[in-house]
């Protein structure tokens, strides 16, 4: 029997997904409150016996969470039987099935009334508990999937799950300062009763008219996973939630997790901050030298500093070369140990240099500037050392990331580096854009054969990027007094005429991982004005 951590009160409880919670959080450690209405007073008591017999003690509290009377005897009453309220869990809810033109105000109040009032009441007087008891808390909401995208036939019920997203990113701002946390969970298609009532015995969804069954229809065809959730995967997530191990998490319906390399500066550095706006957890990489440089970007991070977000990302470090396959191999098994998945790769770290191809002269031999750019004659040593490097790395990223991705059953995205030289070759940069070439054929390559798993691959092609690399570039070129400056030559031709940002390049990669981009891949978007094909 686990230690005791606490108690937590779960509303919604006597079947589905509240039940599954309240198992879970039971086997965790948890003493229960177990909450629904009075017709379901069997169905509670069945349910405490469950949680009883993990050894855990149980209470049950009825009551009807729209009405604030009963929400404040029902805690009142769980801290007087248990000692306390550590984790308050508003799972109550009620479906919605009908079109916007067919809901009625008296549909619409009601399902805003247990959906939307019911979880405020539950979070307001569950934190009017925590702060008095000066020990921080869990509060978790139930939100949905159709709380980030809308449905058709569910007009009232998709608006009370938004109204919750938008609750519990507010709550959390306020509660901050109280160390009480405040996330909500946004599942997909649960096996759960609510989905028995618009499905037959063979699992066909039926709504209110045929546009809207084909629709869902459609959508659930869709999915990377092609079957339904169970409550125990919802309940699973609520179990981290209201871990102390959570304690940096809050105002979260979490994306994901990304990994991405070269994350120490420039492009991958903007990429990461990027996505920790957009609610993603990171794996954070680079070489071994700059782990420090990392562990410093992580901590900021999960501060949100960097990204001046009210998402605190959960990160990990996972130094390594990554043109060698058993630490690539060994990044991707430590990103899942560490957060549990992996959704995204941005395969971002890479070398540039220029050649000289005919003369076999240094074109610079600056060391300062070498750590950014390798100035060189063209080699064999150099052009393996490129290949390796920006091609074989990608290669490696590519592949493992995918085997995780399909082993996980969700789909998935891949993003390498490609770059405008990939598309367009340039005389000083022959070894560099042959590599960025592989990447664009690696890629295009790489989503034919992903596709039918969910997963898409592209990759970026950017031109001049105001990196350190760049900006060390051409503050030596100036030193030297060249005719010609390569970089300002490329910037003065480009279509905007001006040199580009790495927030630029990120931009175009949160596009990339997100939803919306399911329908995009083998793909390589460019900056500059330029667009591939």
């Amino acid at each position: 029997m686990s230690p005791q951590k606490g108690i937590a009160l779960i509303t919604g409880s006597a079947q589905g997904i509240g039940h599954s919670i309240a198992l879970r959080l039971a086997r965790d450690g948890f003493d229960i409150a177990l909450n629904d209405l009075p017709m379901k007073s069997e169905q509670l008591a069945a349910v405490a016996s469950e949680v009883e017999a993990l050894g855990r003690k149980a209470c049950i509290m009825i009551a009807d969470v729209t009405i604030e009377e009963e929400v404040k005897n029902m805690i009142t009453d769980t801290v007087k039987e248990l000692g306390g309220l550590d984790v308050m869990v508003a799972n109550a809810g009620i479906p919605g099935a009908n079109t916007v033109l067919e809901t009625t105000v008296e549909d619409w109040e009601r399902t805003f009334t247990v959906n939307t009032r019911g979880v405020f009441l539950c979070y307001k007087h569950a934190a009017v508990q925590m702060i008095s008891q000066g020990r921080g808390g869990r509060i978790i909401g139930a939100s949905s999937i159709a709380g980030k995208i809308g449905f058709p036939s569910a007009a009232a019920y998709c608006a009370s799950k938004f109204a919750v997203r938008g609750l519990t990113q507010t709550a959390a701002l306020e509660l901050g300062k109280h160390n009480i946390t405040v996330n909500a969970y946004a599942p997909g298609v649960i096996q759960t009763q609510i989905l028995d009532s618009i499905s037959d015995q063979s699992g066909n969804v039926s709504l209110a008219d045929e546009d809207s069954t084909n629709y869902l229809t459609q959508l659930i065809g869709n999915r990377p996973i092609k079957h339904n959730g169970q409550p125990e995967d919802i309940a699973s997530i609520v179990s981290y939630l209201a871990s102390k191990e959570a304690h940096f998490i809050t105002g979260q319906c979490s994306k994901g997790v990304a990994l991405i390399t070269g994350s120490a500066q420039g492009i991958g550095r903007a990429i990461a901050i990027r996505l920790a706006q957009d609610g993603f957890d990171l794996a954070l990489n680079d070489l071994p030298g700059k782990k420090e440089a990392l562990e410093d970007f992580a901590a900021e991070l999960r501060r949100g500093g960097e990204s001046e977000s009210s998402h605190h990302p959960r990160t990990c470090i996972v130094t390594c070369d990554v043109s060698k396959e058993d630490e690539v191999k060994s990044m991707i098994d430590t990103t899942v140990d560490a957060l549990g998945s992996l959704d995204v790769m941005i395969a971002n770290a890479g070398i540039s240099g220029m050649v000289d191809l005919l003369s076999g002269t240094w074109i610079d031999r600056e060391p300062y500037l070498a750590q950014y750019l390798l100035f060189h004659a063209e080699t064999l040593e150099g052009w393996d050392r490129m290949m390796k490097i920006n091609g074989t790395s990608a290669f490696l990223c590519y592949k493992y990331a995918a085997i995780q991705m399909v082993k996980q059953g969700r789909g998935g995205r891949i993003i390498g580096a490609s770059s405008m030289v990939g598309i367009q070759a340039t005389s000083p940069l022959m070894s560099y854009s042959a590599s960025k070439f592989a990447v664009r054929a690696i890629t295009q390559a790489a989503a034919l054969q992903l596709g039918q798993y969910g997963i898409t691959v592209n990759s970026y092609a950017p031109g001049i990027i105001a990196t350190p690399m760049v900006v060390a570039s051409k503050s030596q070129i100036a030193k030297r007094g060249d005719k010609v400056d390569y970089f300002q030559k490329t910037i003065d031709t480009s279509a905007v005429g001006y040199i580009g940002q790495p927030e630029d390049v990120a931009s175009a990669v949160a596009y990339l991982t997100s939803k919306e981009a399911h329908f995009i891949t083998g793909k390589s978007p460019i900056s500059q004005g330029l667009c591939a094909n």
